[in-house]
C-alpha cells in the first residue's frame, strides 16, 4: 500500500510476511490457551477484542464500542478485551467493567489475536494481522467521513473491500456480533479474496543487492516467482507461510 505513496519500485523491495504472524497460523506454542488462562478467561467463553487505532486530532483512545455495555449486551459468556494504541497508551485506564479486560499494556499483541474469537477494529492495520487467523472481523467506523476526508485517508476503499461488516453505530455492531454465523457466510468470499491479496509466500534475490516481489497468494499456497528480477536470480525462491501486513 505504501509503494505508490512513496513512488517505490517493486523491483527494489523484498515483500515478505511478518515472522510474528506465523504464530497466528500455527500456534505451535499453545499461546491461545495460555493467554486466555493468564487473563482468567474460560475455555468456552467468547472473546471479542476491541482494538481501534489512534487519531491525529486526539490524544486519548476512541471508545466507540462502549466495552462495558457491549459485554452486557452480548451475553454472560462473552469477555471484551480492550486494546488501546501505543500512541494513546493508558494501560489499566482505557476500559473497565464486568467481563471487560484492559489489555492495552499486554506485551504481545499476537497472543491477544490468538486469544480472541473475533476482532472489532476500525482503520488499524491489525486487520491484516488478524486475517491470518481466519476469524471474523467487524469494523466500527462512525467517524469514517472525518477520518477519510480530513485526517488520513485510505489506500483502498475500506467499505468495498473489508472482510467483515462495516458499521457506523454500536447498535449495528451488536447486531452483527450476534449473527456471527451469518457474517461468516455473507463475507466468506470477500474474506478469502482479502487473505489471498494480503499474503506473500515467495521471495527471490535479484542479481543486485535488492530483493524483489515474486507473488502473492494464500498462506498455504506454493508460489512460483514471477517478478522480472526472478529471471536474473535463478531458483532462489523460498516458501514463507507468512501474512503480509502494513505498518499502523
Amino acid at each position: 500500500a505504501f509503494m505508490p505513496a512513496f513512488a517505490l519500485n517493486p523491483r527494489d523491495l523484498w515483500v515478505d510476511g511478518y515472522p510474528r504472524n506465523d504464530a497466528l497460523v500455527r500456534d505451535e506454542a499453545g499461546d491461545r490457551a495460555a493467554t486466555r488462562a493468564l487473563l482468567g478467561i474460560g475455555e468456552h467463553e467468547r472473546v471479542v477484542l476491541y482494538a481501534p487505532t489512534w487519531r491525529d486530532d486526539r490524544t486519548e483512545m476512541v471508545e466507540f464500542a462502549g466495552a462495558r455495555e457491549l459485554a452486557g449486551e452480548l451475553g454472560e459468556d462473552v469477555v471484551v478485551l480492550v486494546r488501546g494504541h501505543s500512541r494513546t497508551l493508558l494501560p489499566g485506564r482505557d476500559a473497565e467493567g464486568t467481563r471487560v479486560i484492559d489489555v492495552t499494556g499486554f506485551p504481545d499483541t499476537t497472543r491477544l489475536l490468538l486469544a480472541a474469537d473475533s476482532l472489532v477494529t476500525d482503520y488499524s492495520s491489525v486487520m491484516f494481522d488478524f486475517s491470518a487467523t481466519g476469524k471474523p472481523m467487524y469494523f466500527l467506523v462512525p467517524d469514517i467521513e472525518h477520518y477519510r476526508g480530513e485526517l488520513r485517508g485510505f489506500y483502498f476503499d475500506l467499505e468495498s473491500h473489508a472482510p467483515g461488516p462495516v458499521v457506523r453505530t454500536r447498535e449495528a455492531l451488536v447486531e452483527a456480533l450476534r449473527d456471527e454465523a451469518g457474517v461468516r457466510e455473507r463475507f466468506a468470499a470477500r474474506y478469502a479474496a482479502w487473505r489471498a491479496n494480503s499474503a506473500c509466500c515467495c521471495c527471490c534475490r535479484s542479481s543486485t543487492t535488492a530483493w524483489a516481489i515474486c507473488c502473492t497468494g494464500t498462506a498455504s499456497a506454493n508460489c512460483t516467482c514471477t517478478s522480472p528480477a526472478s529471471s536474473r536470480s535463478g531458483p532462489a525462491c523460498r516458501s514463507r507461510p507468512s501474512i503480509r501486513t502494513r505498518a499502523t
